[in-house]
């Protein structure tokens, strides 16, 4: 149960550039009617998704079964269904953040049981050595920007390590997570769309390639495992 059962939600205008300049008073609005807020449209109303900023409430909603994942993240206009038809859509509708139990119990109880403690270790020495040659990469300049040099870079770098992915397609894999995140907007382009439906194509095709290759020559990576998984249970798709 909600200890503070939340209000009516806080609407904002989210591209207001006053906003972008100095979004606190506004949160602090917001938690005090309960912690939401949702971008307004012309009449004041809130036609798109709630954002939850009081902690307790989040908790609170990521353990109420009411309270479904399960729908189109981006925004609802007249060519929602095409959106939701093309590559890109129909690769984040099978992304597991976006979906309900049963399915995302089922999804998320193979991810688990993929992660051996073998697997676990091996990711922990993996990551200590991206970071140090990263570090070790930047220190040797006059200067560095630590989010561009540093910070920016390293997820894709450590996700790719553990995928077992060479090094060599970080630029790639980069640019295809780029576009897909680009494309979670609240007004995403037409330019940002077709990047993600680009980027969805290539990125399946891809992992498909990987995917092959991984069953003809097992190796130990956390790609491996999970295609081990997915022969044993079948909840894990390509």
């Amino acid at each position: 149960r909600l200890a503070t059962p939340p209000t009516r939600p806080e609407c904002l205008d989210l591209f207001d550039p006053e906003l972008f300049q100095n979004p606190y008073p506004h949160y602090a609005a917001a938690r005090a009617r309960g912690g939401m807020i949702g971008p307004a449209d012309r009449d004041g109303d809130m036609p798109g998704p709630a954002w939850i900023l009081a902690h307790a409430t989040a908790s609170a909603l990521l353990t109420d079964l009411r309270i479904q994942r399960q729908t189109d993240p981006r925004p609802t206009n007249r060519s929602d269904q095409t959106r939701k038809d093309s590559p890109f859509g129909r690769m984040i509708g099978n992304w597991m953040l976006f979906q309900d139990a049963p399915a995302h119990t089922r999804q998320r109880a193979s991810l688990g049981r993929a992660f051996t403690p073998p697997v676990v270790a091996a990711m922990k020495t993996q990551i200590e050595c991206i970071v140090h040659r990263r570090l070790e990469s930047i220190l040797r300049k006059r200067s560095f920007d630590l989010i561009k040099d540093f910070a920016f870079p390293l997820p894709v770098q450590v996700i790719a390590s553990l995928l077992g992915l060479p090094a060599r397609d970080c630029c790639h894999f980069k640019r295809w997570s780029t576009a897909l995140s680009d494309a979670i907007d609240l007004r995403p382009s037409a330019q940002i769309l077709k990047a993600a439906n680009d980027a969805a194509v290539e990125l399946q095709a891809y992992f498909t390639i990987c995917a092959g290759a991984r069953r003809r020559n097992p190796t130990n990576d956390f790609l491996t495992a999970l295609l081990r998984q997915s022969e044993i249970e079948g909840e894990l798709t390509e």
